[in-house]
């Protein structure tokens, strides 16, 4: 009796992965001759960049172009971009469904274009392309109130209108939405109205002090509950989440700052942050504490530069209370990027000579890497920067290099571009971004520029987090 149940069981669990796997087909056709970017996120809440089959480009014509991605598993999300439609995204963050098979016919002759959508889920994908200006109002209302086309109370009702026409149009089309769906969709609708009202809000604290008490009382409310798939399906709603806490969090520690420049706050660190995370339920600590982590980039521009030590805590603090599975992978693979003291697999990089120039090449010395850009404004500061507090601090050592790496699809772009962003006493090379260079630079989460790397003698990273000389010069042990 026992092995007929076990062979049962294990016959009804390969059913349902069976039924979970599905691949899933996106069918392009168009009036005219375009390009297409195509952003697939199989895990969209904690995807950094899109790997692996995540990002694709398709040439599309009157022609078919069709797009398969196998073993889809788990709800996903697309953003899809036409050069035609000058970069512009027509259809941002569709949830996608394993077992999805789309048609889109994009029809650019007409004035204005459209899009037209048929097969599997297709009511799905045309209701999301149909909402993109109410979302967008959302966004827009909240920089009327800085721009001084509304008030604070016209640009809240604003959003309040919206987010409610939004959740109307979800509600009508509820019945041929699975309800998985339809609640992701609620939760990021919700959540992109509620940080919007955060942000108007905010503003509001700044310039109307006596309204402060009913502003504290709004955002003290008790949040409404979440089911906890949602929290791994809508960034949207820990997006929101995050910046609450980061605004609670600066009230209670500086209640008279003005709080609508949420951007970039240097009045306390990431460490911070993390110990508010923790008065919130395990389920949710490790949901932030992840997030948090492997959306470095976005972590950067927020504190500025975050010392190893502190990264080093803060992943100490989330092994400590992630138990999810996927949330322990996502963990163990962010070790191999940012922990201080990981091993640096080697960048292989091009001199102006075009002679190979490796990272291992600078065994026994220590490495300042500085990855940048064309065109970026950052990294012209952070070269001045590298010339005028760091470089004085260097004359006469040779045990540490600084390492000028151009990061661009052209080398001759990237040579006219040296006497902006590098100097003579830097070590210049050109990193062909197309090929290997893309693959590098996704593993260490460099996509953002300027994107600086310490690197002791053995090649084991230093940091990869902060960005200040005087920090800079601290760790790589020279004497202020």
């Amino acid at each position: 009796m026992n092995a007929i149940r076990i062979t049962a069981f294990l016959l009804l669990t390969i059913c349902h992965v069976a039924q979970a796997q599905q691949d899933v087909f996106f069918t392009f056709t168009s009036d005219r001759s375009d390009s297409i970017n195509l952003n697939f996120h199989r895990d969209y809440v904690f995807d950094e960049s899109s790997f692996e089959d995540g990002f694709k480009k398709a040439y599309i014509s009157t022609k078919a172009e069709v797009l398969h991605y196998p073993n889809v598993s788990t709800i996903a999300r697309l953003s899809l971009s036409s050069y035609s439609w000058s970069g512009i995204f027509i259809g941002t963050h569709w949830i996608v469904e394993p077992g999805d098979s789309v048609h889109i016919q994009i029809n650019f002759n007409q004035n204005p274009p459209t899009i037209i959508f048929s097969g599997r889920s297709a009511v799905k994908y045309q209701l999301a392309f149909d909402m993109r200006k109410l979302i967008d109002g959302i966004t827009d209302a909240e920089y009327e109130v800085y721009d001084k086309v509304k008030t604070h109370a016209e640009a809240y009702k604003s959003v309040a209108d919206l987010e409610s026409a939004l959740a109307a149009k979800l509600k009508k089309s509820k019945k041929e939405l699975s309800s998985k769906v339809y609640n992701i969709w609620l939760a990021d609708v919700q959540a992109i109205a509620d940080l919007a009202r955060l942000h108007i809000l905010s503003h509001q604290w700044t310039v109307n002090p006596e309204s402060r008490q009913d502003i504290l009382a709004e955002l003290n409310k008790n949040p409404a509950k979440v089911l906890s798939y949602i929290w791994y399906s809508s960034r949207s709603l820990i997006q929101y989440r995050t910046e609450l806490i980061k605004w609670k969090l600066l009230h209670e520690r500086y209640p008279d700052y003005k709080h609508y420049d949420l951007g970039y706050i240097q009045k306390y660190n990431v460490k911070d942050l993390f110990m508010e995370f923790k008065k919130f339920p395990p389920e949710l600590q490790q949901v932030f504490m992840v997030y948090t982590l492997v959306n470095y980039s976005a972590l950067a521009f927020a504190f500025g530069e975050t010392h190893p030590n502190f990264v080093t805590e803060c992943i100490q603090m989330a092994e400590n209370v992630t138990t999810n599975t996927t949330l322990k992978n996502l963990l163990n693979s962010l070790n191999r990027k940012i922990k201080p003291g990981i091993h640096i697999e080697d960048l292989v990089t091009l001199t102006a000579a075009d002679d190979t120039l490796k990272l291992s090449d600078f065994r026994g010395k220590k490495v300042i890497l500085d990855l940048w850009g064309p065109r970026c404004s950052g990294c012209k500061d952070f070269r001045n920067d590298l010339v005028e507090h760091i470089l004085p601090k260097l004359k006469g050592r040779n045990d540490i290099v600084i390492w000028s790496v151009g990061g661009t699809s052209d080398k001759e772009l990237w040579k006219s571009y040296l006497p902006t962003y590098c100097h003579p006493d830097f070590t210049a090379s050109w990193l062909n971004k197309p090929n290997s260079g893309s693959e590098w630079e996704m593993r260490y989460n460099a996509s953002y520029a300027p994107f600086i790397m310490l690197i002791d003698e053995q090649g084991k990273l230093i940091s990869s987090t902060v960005r200040n000389p005087k920090t800079i010069l601290s760790l790589m042990d020279e004497p202020q």
